[in-house]
């Protein structure tokens, strides 16, 4: 008597096809876990900026932020009175007075400091 048992029960390749499935699906696990992980790693993270020394910036943050509020009154009002047709001699040189402010204000706000000591100290 020869193996009867195993001719009697046909074998199925179905656990076969479904590991390569398994094995994806534990793999993107893993990587959705390791993503979501370094994303709040980076969140948790302190902004560490150097304050000090030659190079570093040296703008005031309050006066920076002075000029911009300052800088969104006048840019209103001079795009107010951009606006505006038939204007008179004094309105266009009140435009180009506002305008000139709002550049000179543009720059403040958007100033981050002096650079010192730029040109390479190295041979």
């Amino acid at each position: 008597m020869e193996n009867t048992l195993s001719s009697s029960v046909p074998q199925s390749n179905a656990g076969r096809q479904l590991l390569p499935l398994i094995i994806a699906a534990v793999i993107s696990l893993l990587c959705y876990l390791t993503y979501d992980y370094a994303q709040q790693t980076q969140k948790d993270r302190v902004n560490m900026e150097k304050s000090s020394g030659r190079n570093g910036k040296h703008s005031n943050p309050k006066a920076r932020k002075s000029a911009e509020d300052q800088y969104q009154k006048v840019k209103e009002e001079w795009q107010q009175l951009k606006a505006k047709t038939n204007k008179s001699p004094e309105d266009k040189k009140l435009q180009q007075q506002l305008e000139k402010q709002v550049k000179h204000l543009e720059k403040k706000k958007n100033w981050k400091g002096e650079n010192h000591s730029q040109k390479n100290k190295g041979n």
